[in-house]
């Protein structure tokens, strides 16, 4: 099944296999949403950047997500926190990430209905209303942007 963003999306041209070596001074791996963030920001810092991507760009996860842009994918962050005690680090650069979006999309007045909006998750049963709540908590200890609300 296709999401609506891939239904209507025509994508970007295809670029040919590379056959010879390339110099660069910055090789970005992946042309998805985020892959793209970096190259434009090493772009505007002055790098020659390079591309790869294995497909089409902007046709794999970035095509799938409905063009949807947050710091919340899943319940993850408890049981990150748990590995790597610097895991907010983690969510506050998905955060700044959405912030350059938009300061991207207003630099360069880009016409893509670009809204803030907020985001959830939620439980169907009790189990899953548990594991929200350790998130919770987890999401606690390194920002103060997250709210439980039990229903």
């Amino acid at each position: 099944m296709k999401s609506i963003f891939e239904s209507n999306f025509e994508g970007f041209k295809e670029y040919p296999t590379l056959e010879n070596n390339l110099e660069t001074e910055a090789a970005v791996v992946g042309g998805g949403a985020a892959g793209l963030l970096c190259a434009y920001w090493l772009n505007s810092e002055g790098y020659k950047v390079t591309v790869f991507e294995a497909g089409r760009i902007a046709a794999g996860t970035t095509a799938k997500s409905t063009a949807t842009l947050t710091a919340l994918q899943s319940i993850m962050y408890g049981e990150l926190i748990k590995k790597n005690k610097h895991i907010g680090d983690y969510f506050e650069a998905q955060r700044d990430a959405l912030e350059i979006y938009k300061q991207i999309i207003d630099k360069h007045n880009i016409e893509c209905d670009f809204e803030t909006k907020p985001a959830y998750l939620y439980a169907s049963d009790m189990k899953g209303q548990k594991e929200l709540l350790k998130e919770y908590k987890a999401m606690k200890n390194f920002t103060d942007s997250v709210e439980y609300t039990k229903s």
